[in-house]
Protein backbone atom coordinates (compact mmCIF):
# COMPACT_ATOMS: atom_id res chain seq x y z
CA UNK A 1 0.00 0.00 0.00
CA UNK A 2 1.22 3.18 -0.94
CA UNK A 3 1.94 6.19 1.21
CA UNK A 4 -0.46 8.38 -0.64
CA UNK A 5 -3.30 5.82 -0.20
CA UNK A 6 -2.85 5.27 3.50
CA UNK A 7 -2.72 9.25 4.16
CA UNK A 8 -6.22 8.73 2.25
CA UNK A 9 -7.35 6.62 4.38
CA UNK A 10 -6.20 8.27 7.69
CA UNK A 11 -8.07 10.85 6.61
CA UNK A 12 -10.83 9.26 5.74
CA UNK A 13 -11.12 8.04 9.22
CA UNK A 14 -10.42 11.11 10.79
CA UNK A 15 -13.18 12.61 8.78
CA UNK A 16 -15.91 9.87 9.64
CA UNK A 17 -14.68 10.73 13.55
CA UNK A 18 -15.51 14.34 13.27
CA UNK A 19 -18.94 14.32 11.94
CA UNK A 20 -19.63 11.22 14.91
CA UNK A 21 -18.66 13.61 17.19
CA UNK A 22 -20.56 16.55 15.77
CA UNK A 23 -23.47 14.10 15.98
CA UNK A 24 -23.11 13.10 19.66
CA UNK A 25 -22.76 16.42 20.44
CA UNK A 26 -25.86 17.44 18.61
CA UNK A 27 -27.98 14.80 19.68
CA UNK A 28 -26.54 15.52 23.63
CA UNK A 29 -27.50 18.79 22.94
CA UNK A 30 -30.94 17.97 22.29
CA UNK A 31 -31.50 15.95 25.15
CA UNK A 32 -30.22 18.56 27.74
CA UNK A 33 -32.73 20.48 26.36
CA UNK A 34 -35.30 18.56 26.88
CA UNK A 35 -34.69 17.79 30.47
CA UNK A 36 -31.65 19.10 31.29
CA UNK A 37 -27.98 17.41 31.41
CA UNK A 38 -28.48 15.52 34.37
CA UNK A 39 -31.18 13.55 33.38
CA UNK A 40 -30.08 13.31 29.59
CA UNK A 41 -29.88 9.33 29.07
CA UNK A 42 -26.81 8.21 27.34
CA UNK A 43 -27.69 5.08 25.61
CA UNK A 44 -30.87 7.64 24.22
CA UNK A 45 -27.88 10.11 22.80
CA UNK A 46 -26.06 7.30 21.30
CA UNK A 47 -29.24 6.02 19.08
CA UNK A 48 -29.96 9.44 18.88
CA UNK A 49 -26.30 10.00 16.87
CA UNK A 50 -26.70 6.28 15.17
CA UNK A 51 -23.82 4.77 17.22
CA UNK A 52 -23.11 2.31 19.88
CA UNK A 53 -23.15 4.08 23.85
CA UNK A 54 -19.16 2.47 23.73
CA UNK A 55 -18.36 5.08 21.17
CA UNK A 56 -19.93 8.14 22.82
CA UNK A 57 -16.88 7.54 25.17
CA UNK A 58 -14.44 7.54 22.72
CA UNK A 59 -15.29 11.31 21.79
CA UNK A 60 -16.70 12.26 25.38
CA UNK A 61 -15.54 10.83 28.79
CA UNK A 62 -19.12 12.20 30.16
CA UNK A 63 -21.73 14.10 29.64
CA UNK A 64 -20.49 17.60 31.24
CA UNK A 65 -17.82 17.42 28.60
CA UNK A 66 -20.68 18.08 25.99
CA UNK A 67 -21.94 21.11 28.17
CA UNK A 68 -18.71 22.53 28.79
CA UNK A 69 -18.22 22.32 25.22
CA UNK A 70 -21.19 23.86 24.27
CA UNK A 71 -20.63 26.62 26.83
CA UNK A 72 -17.08 27.19 25.32
CA UNK A 73 -18.53 27.38 21.76
CA UNK A 74 -21.22 29.76 22.69
CA UNK A 75 -19.38 31.84 25.08
CA UNK A 76 -17.10 32.43 21.91
CA UNK A 77 -20.11 33.48 20.00
CA UNK A 78 -21.32 36.17 22.38
CA UNK A 79 -17.99 37.23 22.76
CA UNK A 80 -17.44 38.02 19.05
CA UNK A 81 -20.65 39.78 18.69
CA UNK A 82 -19.19 42.12 21.99
CA UNK A 83 -16.16 42.70 20.60
CA UNK A 84 -17.55 44.00 17.27
CA UNK A 85 -20.38 46.28 19.20
CA UNK A 86 -17.52 47.69 21.02
CA UNK A 87 -16.29 49.57 17.87
CA UNK A 88 -19.39 51.42 17.65
CA UNK A 89 -19.97 54.29 20.36
CA UNK A 90 -22.71 53.21 22.80
CA UNK A 91 -22.82 54.13 26.49
CA UNK A 92 -21.77 51.60 29.16
CA UNK A 93 -25.71 50.81 29.95
CA UNK A 94 -26.54 50.22 26.50
CA UNK A 95 -23.38 47.68 25.97
CA UNK A 96 -24.03 45.90 29.39
CA UNK A 97 -27.89 45.45 28.71
CA UNK A 98 -26.34 44.08 25.20
CA UNK A 99 -24.08 41.36 26.91
CA UNK A 100 -27.47 40.25 29.09
CA UNK A 101 -29.64 39.88 25.69
CA UNK A 102 -27.28 38.00 24.33
CA UNK A 103 -27.11 35.40 27.50
CA UNK A 104 -30.75 35.15 27.64
CA UNK A 105 -31.14 34.47 23.47
CA UNK A 106 -29.37 31.26 24.57
CA UNK A 107 -32.57 30.60 26.48
CA UNK A 108 -34.89 31.01 23.19
CA UNK A 109 -32.43 28.34 21.57
CA UNK A 110 -32.17 26.23 24.24
CA UNK A 111 -34.66 25.85 26.45
CA UNK A 112 -34.67 26.56 29.89
CA UNK A 113 -33.53 23.25 31.42
CA UNK A 114 -30.41 23.68 29.40
CA UNK A 115 -30.24 27.73 29.66
CA UNK A 116 -30.03 26.76 33.15
CA UNK A 117 -27.05 24.16 33.01
CA UNK A 118 -25.02 26.50 31.08
CA UNK A 119 -25.77 29.13 33.51
CA UNK A 120 -25.02 27.07 36.40
CA UNK A 121 -21.83 25.38 34.52
CA UNK A 122 -19.60 27.98 35.47
CA UNK A 123 -19.73 27.63 39.07
CA UNK A 124 -18.85 23.77 39.10
CA UNK A 125 -15.22 24.52 41.16
CA UNK A 126 -12.71 23.10 39.26
CA UNK A 127 -14.24 24.81 35.89
CA UNK A 128 -14.15 27.65 37.69
CA UNK A 129 -10.70 28.00 39.13
CA UNK A 130 -8.81 26.92 35.66
CA UNK A 131 -10.79 28.91 32.87
CA UNK A 132 -12.93 31.36 34.53
CA UNK A 133 -10.36 34.40 34.36
CA UNK A 134 -10.19 33.36 30.52
CA UNK A 135 -13.74 33.34 29.72
CA UNK A 136 -14.47 34.90 26.38
CA UNK A 137 -17.28 37.39 27.73
CA UNK A 138 -15.12 38.44 30.46
CA UNK A 139 -13.03 39.25 28.07
CA UNK A 140 -15.45 41.25 25.89
CA UNK A 141 -16.85 42.81 28.71
CA UNK A 142 -13.96 44.24 29.77
CA UNK A 143 -12.85 45.68 26.36
CA UNK A 144 -16.40 47.20 26.92
CA UNK A 145 -15.41 48.57 30.28
CA UNK A 146 -12.06 50.47 29.22
CA UNK A 147 -13.32 51.56 26.09
CA UNK A 148 -16.67 53.34 28.20
CA UNK A 149 -15.89 57.13 28.51
CA UNK A 150 -17.44 56.48 31.92
CA UNK A 151 -14.82 54.49 32.76
CA UNK A 152 -11.42 55.71 35.53
CA UNK A 153 -9.55 54.42 36.82
CA UNK A 154 -11.35 50.91 37.36
CA UNK A 155 -9.66 47.37 37.15
CA UNK A 156 -11.47 46.44 33.87
CA UNK A 157 -11.32 42.61 33.69
CA UNK A 158 -11.71 42.10 37.72
CA UNK A 159 -15.24 44.33 37.07
CA UNK A 160 -16.00 42.33 34.19
CA UNK A 161 -15.74 39.30 36.03
CA UNK A 162 -17.70 40.37 38.88
CA UNK A 163 -20.54 41.53 35.79
CA UNK A 164 -20.68 37.98 34.03
CA UNK A 165 -20.13 36.11 36.94
CA UNK A 166 -23.32 38.02 39.09
CA UNK A 167 -25.04 37.68 35.78
CA UNK A 168 -24.42 34.28 35.24
CA UNK A 169 -25.62 33.48 39.06
CA UNK A 170 -28.88 35.66 38.43
CA UNK A 171 -30.05 33.75 35.65
CA UNK A 172 -29.07 30.13 37.11
CA UNK A 173 -31.17 31.15 40.35
CA UNK A 174 -34.35 32.94 38.81
CA UNK A 175 -34.72 30.16 36.42
CA UNK A 176 -38.45 30.28 34.93
CA UNK A 177 -39.77 33.49 37.37
CA UNK A 178 -40.07 35.93 34.56
CA UNK A 179 -41.41 38.80 35.91
CA UNK A 180 -38.84 38.60 38.73
CA UNK A 181 -35.99 38.22 36.61
CA UNK A 182 -36.46 41.24 34.67
CA UNK A 183 -36.42 43.31 37.62
CA UNK A 184 -33.71 41.63 39.15
CA UNK A 185 -31.72 42.02 35.97
CA UNK A 186 -32.96 45.61 35.57
CA UNK A 187 -31.61 46.64 39.23
CA UNK A 188 -28.24 44.57 38.23
CA UNK A 189 -27.33 46.32 35.36
CA UNK A 190 -28.76 50.08 37.18
CA UNK A 191 -26.33 49.01 39.92
CA UNK A 192 -23.03 48.04 37.89
CA UNK A 193 -23.25 51.00 36.04
CA UNK A 194 -23.38 52.99 38.68
CA UNK A 195 -20.67 51.25 40.24
CA UNK A 196 -18.59 51.79 37.34
CA UNK A 197 -19.54 55.74 36.79
CA UNK A 198 -16.98 58.30 36.88
CA UNK A 199 -16.82 59.92 41.07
Amino acid sequence: MSTVTIAAIAGSRRLRQIKTRERLFEAAVAQFGVAGMAAADLGEIAAAAGVARATFYFHFPNKEHILLALADREEAAIAQSLRSSVSAPRDLATSLARTIDLVLALESRFGTALFRDLMSERFMSDRRSQRWPQCPVVAAVAAIIESSAAQRKIPAHQSAMFFVDGLYGLLAVTGEARQLRHAVLDSYLLTTVRSLEAR
